[in-house]
């Protein structure tokens, strides 16, 4: 009896072993999810072609932005369809119990510029550069640079001296211990004379430090680097421009205080700039509060640069060295 018992029980077993073989050999359930971008020509996705495999199976997956945007997020349709991270340009995803997509979202990158006031002196935000009028501007948060210089620095003193933490805004990222090191226009030919210029104020340009800062207002390092270069609503003014705005009539404002020392045209302090003195080729500072120094977008030569000087008397189209560390108003573009 137990051998009769063996045998079937053994029966039994081979059995269930041959049923098993059978469900090995069915196809398993397999979905598919489609990687896409939002727009082809804001960004690009990996993998381009469609991922089928089995629930729970993960891939890879990158957005990449074109110069100009910035990648957003991930989006899935799809039962189950997700992604470990979608705030995430490189990040995995998982494919769920139906067929599904993922969207790459890209956007245009724009100026985060605050609300200007004119005169629309270049200042630091603590963020950003941004353009404003005296007050919100203050003689800790003015930005100063060179003559077509991309970098820009604060003075805060008469007895300041250079620090390379002066420098707020620079899109290379570099370290400058010494004063000199940051670059200005170094007399390179301008098809139409002008530091705005298309032909001077590019990107290749404005990477390797040079350009319209106020062209920059509004705008980071990761910005740049995404290949936004332009804001769109600032440049320097010309020469001409600033002997038309403070040539006749402009009332140099001599106490110190509210909101002298600096100039104005007859009492509107919409107009008025103030004495904030400059930073020498050496990175001293110099005539803060006594002086004013402002750029304007016209090389000169040697090279040299024309600006607003001011202290006593006014003098809209005035030329000095490059190297000269200087104000900065912007005019609308």
């Amino acid at each position: 009896m137990k051998k009769l018992l063996m045998i079937v029980l053994a029966a039994f077993a081979f059995a269930g072993c041959g049923k098993d073989d059978e469900k090995q050999g069915v196809d398993p359930v397999t979905y598919n999810v489609t990687v896409s971008s939002n727009n082809t020509s804001h960004g690009t996705v990996t993998p381009t072609d469609v991922q089928t495999d089995e629930t729970g199976t993960t891939f890879a997956i990158t957005a990449t932005p074109e110069d100009g945007y910035k990648f957003v997020n991930w989006t899935c349709t799809g039962e189950g369809t997700q992604v470990a991270s979608a705030a995430s340009e490189s990040t995995t995803a998982t494919i769920g119990t139906s067929d599904g997509t993922i969207t790459a979202n890209f956007a245009e990158i724009e100026p985060n510029l605050a609300t200007p006031t004119a005169p629309y002196i270049l200042y630091w935000d603590g963020e950003r550069m941004q353009v404003g009028a005296w007050g919100v501007v203050t003689q800790s948060n003015i930005m100063f640079t060179k003559f077509g210089s991309a970098v820009a620095f604060t003075v805060t003193s008469n007895e300041d001296t250079w620090d390379a933490g002066d420098v707020k805004f620079d899109p290379m990222g570099a370290s400058y211990e010494d004063y000199e090191d940051i670059p200005c226009w170094n007399g390179d030919s301008n098809e139409d004379g002008y530091i705005s210029s298309v032909n001077y104020h590019t990107l290749a340009n404005v990477r390797a430090g040079c350009g319209d800062i106020c062209k920059l207002a509004g705008l980071t390092k990761a910005d740049i680097d995404a290949g936004v270069f332009d804001n769109e609503s600032f440049r320097l003014p010309t020469d001409a421009e600033n002997m038309a705005d403070y040539g006749s009539g402009t009332e140099f404002v001599g106490s110190r205080g509210e909101p002298g020392p600096g100039v104005r045209i007859g009492s509107d302090d919409s107009t008025f700039l103030p004495a904030v003195g400059l930073r020498t080729t050496s990175g001293t500072t110099l005539v803060v509060y006594s002086n004013g120094y402002y750029w304007s977008s016209r090389p000169s030569s040697a090279p040299n640069g024309y600006h607003l000087l001011f202290h006593t008397i006014v003098l809209p189209s005035y030329n000095n060295t490059a190297r000269s560390g200087f104000a900065v108003r912007c005019v609308p573009q």
